[in-house]
């Protein structure tokens, strides 16, 4: 059993690792700063958490958030790769200061906890209690991590020439100068932690390659998360303008729109059905095997708007049988999970709780792999989907219904539109 107060939990939370180390006294069982006596049998180290562990928090906070400019204006903030102390002050300026404090307080202590009980080799249900199990972090790693000891497996290129006519690679296929793509890999969290050098970089590639969109566009995106909207805002302009034709300029164009509806315009003006073969391929035929899962990213972000969710996990087994693992496709196996939820909760209307359904029951066969990323996934989607009716009961993440538009006539029958009726409660 790990015996830690939430209020030693939530020290650690506010703790500056750069500084003091804290370790977990194994024999009095609490936390301490460096020890006088090394001793690695009692004394356990304590680490920061991860980039991402932060990253999913904020995520899993501006999900549960109504709609509004608030939520689309951190949801800007995250897609920046704002750091966990920018996102904290954005949030600062906007009326849920109170929310997020406690929401990362809960999120973080329960995080720290778990951690520590996996180092200490605690086993969950020993180190866990019920409270922290509601916690997305709390679900066990042997579940929720399915691709653990996958990390190796190669990507299936001639199956999917083979089944879908459709060639892959992991190569250079668009023939991209070879210091951008050193400049790339060298990328690390502290660059994102303190971006100056590294746009320093990026404008010296954009002045050196001005045709290579992509350099551009990762150039707005840490000119976004820095503040310089202005900046940001100009330099997709004139990508757009100028590689209005480019399969990354047009997918990121389209995911960069928050709004379903004008998300689903913007993509209902792209050569129909959805497939990366209606754009120039690079090198020897092939597309990059990043810029296919971008695009699929896409066509099943559009399959949820239009909730069609066989044709979303069509697209997402295809992705998971050519060799993607669970954290690539993680985002977008939420999106399907909550629209699952969502159908079942249509289907049994009045049951109050209708979260049995972690199976997908289509028609549409899916691989064991594909069903049991669903299946860990679906914790996630669940904490996201109670969360949201816990604060905003009356809200729903995702919805079978056709959305009303804001002119049409109010669905309540006042015979106003909606925008003037019950758009507004």
């Amino acid at each position: 059993m790990l015996h830690l107060t939430d209020k030693e939990l939530k020290r650690l939370v506010h703790h500056d690792f750069d500084g003091i180390d804290l370790f977990y006294d194994r024999i009095n069982k609490e936390i301490i700063s460096t020890p006088d006596e090394p001793d690695a049998d009692r004394y356990e180290p304590i680490y920061e958490l991860s980039y991402s562990e932060h990253l999913s928090t904020m995520e899993a906070f501006v999900e549960q958030l109504p709609e509004g400019k608030d939520k689309e204006d951190l949801r800007k903030r995250l897609r920046a790769d704002v750091t966990y102390s920018e996102f904290n002050e954005a949030v600062g300026l906007t009326r849920y200061k109170a929310d997020w404090h406690t929401f990362s307080q809960e999120m973080l202590t329960a995080r720290f906890r778990r951690e520590i009980a996996l180092s200490l080799g605690l086993e969950e249900d020993e180190d866990i209690d019920d409270d922290v199990t509601n916690d997305v972090s709390a679900f066990d790693d042997a579940v929720y991590d399915v691709d653990a000891d996958r990390d190796d497996q190669p990507f299936e290129f001639d199956w999917m020439e083979r089944e879908y006519g459709i060639k892959l690679s992991d190569g250079n296929v668009r023939g991209t100068a070879p210091e951008v793509l050193a400049l790339r890999e060298s990328l690390t969290e502290e660059d994102l932690k303190n971006p100056g050098p590294h746009i320093k970089s990026l404008e010296e590639m954009v002045e050196r390659y001005p045709n290579d969109p992509k350099i551009a566009m990762e150039l707005a995106g840490l000119y976004a998360m820095t503040g310089k909207e202005l900046k940001c805002r100009r330099i997709m302009e004139r990508v757009v303008r100028d590689h209005s034709d480019n399969i990354a300029v047009i997918i990121g164009q389209a995911m960069s729109i928050e709004d379903p509806d004008t998300f689903m315009r913007e993509v209902n003006k792209l050569q129909q059905p959805l497939d990366i073969r209606n754009y120039p391929a690079g090198e020897g035929g092939a597309y990059h095997a990043l810029e296919f899962l971008d695009f699929e990213e896409m066509a099943i972000r559009a399959a949820l708007d239009a909730n069609d969710l066989t044709r979303a996990v069509m697209r997402l087994d295809r992705l998971v049988r050519f060799g993607f693992l669970h954290g690539d496709v993680e985002e977008i196996t939420i999106g399907v999970c909550l629209l699952q939820i969502d159908a079942v909760r249509e289907v049994h209307a009045g049951n109050p709780n209708p979260y049995e359904a972690t199976e997908w029951t289509g028609e549409t066969d899916i691989t064991e792999r594909t069903q049991a990323i669903i299946d860990a996934t679906m914790h996630i989607a669940l904490d996201i989907y109670k969360r949201a009716e816990a604060q905003h009961p009356v809200a729903t993440v995702k919805r079978l219904k056709p959305k009303v538009g804001r002119n049409a006539p109010c669905p309540c029958g006042s015979g106003k539109k909606h925008k003037q009726c019950c758009l507004k409660k």
